[in-house]
């Protein structure tokens, strides 16, 4: 019996070594599956083509219709920086007219719309993760972004190929009020502090947001916003070794990567040192990530400068996702925060 998209999703969420398979069993196991499972005749060389050739450049594949590309799609190079390989990919998409380009590791998909300009700025790219995200989040975008008859369909009607603003940002918002922001958490304080005379806690407010009618109970840490468009997910550093980081500008080189933790930490201390007690906000589900008290974390370290300690008992993954945090706590943008990892070219 043919599996649905579902089937095939919620199959491969289960599956831990994705990471570890090489490139033609990510086509065969992953790509194809997911493909035949949207709609796309796997069989059909005239639908879906290996190695496309576009001028000198070679595709890993395309989704076609008639003569006319629909899709481009690469498979991730794990020794070649993200970005270059978005816009290349995005150059290529322009030139062909193609509607979606694609790039994964079988984990995590990057998916934009060249819109005819060949530069990545001011373009959306659009994220999948198998691991990080919910089934039923995976299998929406995957329908939402590359099944056929939603390409093919708007093709035809001619809509634009970008999924529908209102519904993008009702989604935002849903997902903003069930995990707030710390710029939400601000704003809040702020507006009391302007209106009442005093400034609330940050702990008083994530109280009351969390008492929202209708929402039920939400989680009290501060979890990321949007990831930004070309960086890697967490999941990516997993099994990696550490060389550095550059932050705000600054290269730090570091060798484990609880030293990546406290070492950011540290820096945060000293630019913000009035601010820095913001940490004590950031929590997991059980414990807290910082803490005065290191009774309350499994490995503590003590933050240079501070009476403040960092659960340093967290995998390459969790560390990443923690830190990406703590910079979006002090207003950074997550692109200003960079990790290098050996093998990188």
């Amino acid at each position: 019996m043919r599996q649905t998209l579902r089937d095939i999703l919620e199959e491969l969420k289960n599956r831990c070594k994705l990471h570890t398979l090489r490139d033609a069993e990510l086509k065969q196991s992953v790509l194809l599956r997911i493909l035949s499972a949207l709609g796309w005749d796997i069989f059909n060389p005239d639908v879906v083509r290996l190695g496309y050739r576009l001028g000198r450049s070679v595709v890993d594949y395309a989704l076609l219709d008639g003569d006319g590309v629909v899709v481009l799609i690469n498979i991730y190079r794990q020794r070649v920086k993200l970005q270059s390989q978005l816009a290349d990919l995005v150059r290529l998409g322009s030139r062909s007219g193609a509607r979606r380009v694609v790039l994964t590791d079988g984990i995590c998909w990057w998916i934009i719309a060249p819109d005819g300009r060949r530069s990545l700025v001011g373009k959306t790219t659009y994220t999948i993760n198998l691991y990080d995200q919910s089934l039923e989040e995976v299998h929406n975008r995957f329908r939402e972004l590359l099944s056929s008859e939603r390409l093919l369909g708007a093709k035809e009607e001619g809509e634009r190929p970008t999924s529908g603003v209102d519904e993008a940002l009702f989604e935002a918002w849903r997902a903003l009020l069930d995990t707030p922001d710390m710029r939400l958490v601000e704003l809040l304080a702020d507006t009391v502090e302007r209106q009442r005379g005093y400034r609330p806690d940050y702990a008083d407010v994530l109280r009351f947001v969390e008492g929202l009618p209708e929402k039920g109970k939400i989680q009290r840490s501060l979890p990321p916003q949007q990831a930004s468009s070309f960086s890697p997910p967490p999941s990516y550093f997993k099994g990696k070794k550490i060389e550095a980081f550059v932050f705000d500008g600054q290269r730090y080189e570091v060798r484990f990567w609880k030293d990546f933790l406290c070492t950011l930490a540290r820096v945060l201390k000293e630019k913000h040192p009035d601010a820095f007690e913001k940490v004590l906000l950031l929590r997991g589900k059980k414990r807290p990530y910082f803490s005065r008290r290191p009774s309350d974390l499994r490995i503590p370290e003590l933050i240079e400068g501070t009476d403040i300690y960092v659960e340093t008992n967290q995998s390459a993954s969790s560390i990443v996702q923690l830190c990406r945090e703590l910079v979006r706590l002090f207003g950074y943008r997550e692109e200003d925060l960079q990790i290098e990892v050996q093998g990188e070219g």
